[in-house]
């Protein structure tokens, strides 16, 4: 009877470890919304999460949108725990594949594991490295010859080549270029529907600490009606600026974008962090045999850019068809992916889903909190330090020694939000009251509500 009593119990612990509450039982298919950031052919890059036991090594998903399938590339991320009798499955992998939307509303996936099946992908684009050259070359136009603007390297190493993706949506290379003082490496990350990013990085190998050299980017080749957009104009001019024989400058420093149009507008090139680092220029030219030079300065040795010894700097660029959809300041996918909540409390333990609807006055301390980790992060030099919010304020500032303070919130029955910096916690609460006072004190550790 004992013995018996020992089993159910070992049963149930079993069961409760395996699929414990509020787990979503793995049904064979993975569901995602999916919100492009424009309309039209698009490169969905995403990583997901997946449940125990939907997809394994060998194998790769197919993303069926209820009209018709399309097999995606898969890579690896991680693997769920197992034990020696388990079969390993996926934890996290990295999908992409193309897709044409047909507007910007979102539209739904869903994800099934299956064989995959061999194909060879044209692609839209052809590049090639040269040392510290790289030729970019699209179908049916001359070669774009891109050059990186850094301090001579004394080393005569050749180039070591690193493939770190390649699948038929998307390819990634590296090619590392030694050196005692300035090693480098030079990044190439392409899709299938056009689009390329390369990225230059540069160490600083030298003792003490300093100042950063002239770094940046030259693209030189021929272009059909090159023009610029710098974006909206405070003095109301028109932003379109055509490139002539005159050098045009565009300058960062007051964080205003800027992009290069080319081949009447077909392609476009830009920098996606170049307005948050708020240094350098970008400067184009027509020379007089009719080619487009190009030189993107991501700091300048004038501009005294801090530089420490052994720290690194990147300089990026994008070309790509104006079709598609601008890239973050991290060079990640911009398209929005939504899944199954519950997925992530499966593989970190983020909790249930809040209920905000019913609950205005919490979702309006959520929005605040969310557009107040945005505007803690400093620009400029420091740019993607988290270091400090002030209200009003829309980027953070120096780190500076001491405490934040603590944050009270004055709450509106409508869910408006009012907010002050307070020397001290003050907490008042009625249900009466037609506004609640709530102060949060900054903790580290604290779980962030999502």
């Amino acid at each position: 009877m004992a013995n018996r009593l020992f089993r159910s119990f070992l049963l149930v612990w079993i069961v409760s470890v395996t699929f414990p509450a509020g787990a979503r039982k793995n049904t064979g298919v993975l569901e995602a919304m999916i919100t492009p950031a424009a309309a039209g052919p698009q490169v969905v890059r995403t990583s997901l999460p997946l449940p125990r036991g939907l997809l394994h090594e060998g194998e790769t998903l197919i993303a069926n949108d209820g009209r018709r399938k399309i097999e995606v590339a898969v890579r690896m991320l991680s693997w769920h725990p197992t034990n020696s009798h388990e079969r390993a499955s996926m934890r996290r992998a990295m999908v992409t594949f193309p897709y044409t939307f047909k507007t910007a509303a979102p539209t739904h996936f869903a994800f099934r594991p299956a064989t995959p099946i061999k194909k060879i992908s044209k692609p839209a684009l052809e590049f090639e490295f040269d040392g510290e050259k790289l030729a970019v070359k699209y179908p049916g136009r001359p070669a774009l010859n891109m050059r990186l603007l850094a301090p001579a390297r004394m080393s005569a190493d050749p180039p070591h080549r690193e493939i770190v993706e390649s699948n038929a949506f998307y390819r990634w290379e590296r090619i590392h270029l030694a050196d005692s003082h300035w090693p480098r490496v030079i990044e190439v990350r392409a899709n299938s529907l056009g689009e390329v990013v390369v990225v230059g990085h540069l160490q600083r190998k030298l003792p003490d600490d300093g100042r950063a050299p002239d770094f940046g980017w030259e693209v030189e080749g021929f272009a059909l009606d090159p023009w610029l957009d710098v974006g909206t104009q405070t003095n109301g001019t028109d932003s379109k600026i055509s490139i002539g024989h005159q050098p045009l400058s565009h300058s960062y420093t007051n964080g205003a974008s800027c992009t290069l149009h080319f081949d009447a507008n077909k392609y476009c090139l830009y920098h996606p962090a170049a307005p948050l680092r708020r240094r350098g220029h970008s400067e184009a030219r027509i020379t007089n045999d009719g080619r487009l030079v190009y030189r993107y300065c991501r700091c300048s040795e004038e501009e005294r850019v801090p530089m420490q010894s052994t720290a690194w700097h990147s300089a990026e660029l994008v070309i790509a068809p104006a079709t598609q959809a601008h890239l973050r300041p991290t060079l990640s996918s911009p398209h929005d992916v939504d899944v199954d909540i519950r997925l992530w409390d499966e593989l970190y333990s983020t909790g249930a889903i809040l209920d905000l609807k019913s609950n205005p006055e919490l979702a309006a301390i959520l929005k605040y909190h969310h557009e107040a980790i945005v505007h803690s992060m400093a620009q400029g030099d420091d740019m993607g330090n988290l270091t400090a919010y002030t209200d009003g304020q829309t980027t953070g500032g120096c780190l500076r020694q001491g405490c934040f303070g603590a944050r009270t919130f004055t709450i509106n029955r409508s869910g408006g939000v009012r907010n002050n910096t307070v020397a001290r916690a003050t907490t008042m609460s009625s249900p009466s009251a037609e506004l609640r006072r709530i102060t949060i004190r900054p903790t580290c550790g604290a779980r962030t509500i999502r």
